[in-house]
């Protein structure tokens, strides 16, 4: 069993890497709605573990942030 990542475009399963997927077989294929969300996210995630790697390399402590509480409610005009 071979597994490629890729995307549905124009009725046509392309691979993220280029090659083509040229024998013929069963097939699973499991659809993945919002596939760009799921590159994004990895592409935060990633951001922030360079992010954290770089405030640990300075040897300084990391910063201390207060919690928000996005829930709460508040009168902008008291």
């Amino acid at each position: 069993m071979q597994a490629y990542q890729g995307y549905y475009d124009e009725g046509k399963f392309e691979t993220l890497d280029g090659n083509p997927i040229t024998e013929r077989g069963d097939a699973i294929l499991i659809f993945i709605k919002n596939l760009s969300q799921v590159a994004e996210s990895n592409e935060q995630l990633a951001a922030f573990d360079d992010f954290m790697a770089a405030v640990h390399a300075s040897g300084e402590e990391p910063p201390e942030f207060e919690r928000a509480n996005l829930a709460r409610e508040i009168d902008l005009f008291a």
